[in-house]
């Protein structure tokens, strides 16, 4: 007989734990800093950052509801993005929505047919795959 559905998933789950490998969520100790999340700063719990986003979250809604190259673009995004060059002291610049998303796009295709990039194994998971899918070596 042929083994079901749930049962075929149990065993396989049973073999990840085995080898090591069964992840799972946690809830993370409030009272660390977490150098293993996106918000090393932790910017989220910003009193002042909360108070911007809600008012910018009131004016503009809570997402820009489409790409930025389509109608996603919105004022306080331009706004956001002049402060960042003046802070900077820069002529350019560009937003992108998560690192993971900017590693994608930059290191896709900004090197060229002809750069070597050397990394090691601990590379974020983002730069190697956009690396792999890019045109350099």
């Amino acid at each position: 007989m042929a083994e079901s559905f749930e049962s075929r998933l149990r065993n396989e789950l049973n073999v990840c734990r085995d080898e090591k490998l069964y992840r799972e969520t946690r809830l993370f100790d409030s009272r660390l800093i977490n150098l293993s999340a996106n918000d090393y700063l932790q910017l989220r719990n910003n009193q002042d950052v909360l108070a911007a986003a809600s008012k910018i979250a009131k004016k503009y809604g809570t997402g820009s509801g489409a790409s930025p190259l389509l109608s996603g673009y919105l004022p306080c995004h331009e706004d956001l993005v002049n402060k960042l060059l003046s802070w900077k002291n820069k002529k350019f610049g560009m937003l992108f929505n998560t690192g993971f998303m900017a590693n994608q796009a930059l290191l896709k295709y900004l090197p060229g047919r002809n750069d070597l990039i050397l990394v090691d194994k601990l590379i974020h998971h983002s730069m190697s795959q956009s690396l792999n899918r890019g045109s350099s070596k």
